[in-house]
């Protein structure tokens, strides 16, 4: 059976239970789980970086194509602003 949806993509149909989908609510918890394995990838590789390659030379991989080294930037973006890093967290949330 093929459900049928309006232009707005509700379901005009319902579900084999007569219930429809709580469709808002399943993609919320998408997208906080998606932002939540992307939040915690960010903050392991930036710890092992910093535990790996600190107060070492870069390393070099792939013959010279690739080349590892810490950097930290002390601004926002690019280095842009620096000091005003708080200030754009603020913002942001």
């Amino acid at each position: 059976m093929h459900d049928v949806q309006a232009a707005g993509g509700a379901p005009l149909s319902q579900g084999s239970d007569g219930s429809a989908a709580p469709a808002g609510r399943s993609r919320l918890v998408l997208l906080l789980g998606v932002a939540a394995a992307v939040l915690l990838a960010d903050a392991l590789t930036k710890a092992l970086v910093v535990r790996e390659l600190s107060e070492r030379d870069p390393v070099t991989l792939l013959g010279g194509v690739l080349t590892l080294r810490l950097v930290r930037n002390p601004g926002a973006a690019f280095g842009f602003a620096q000091g005003l890093t708080i200030a754009f967290s603020v913002v942001a949330v």
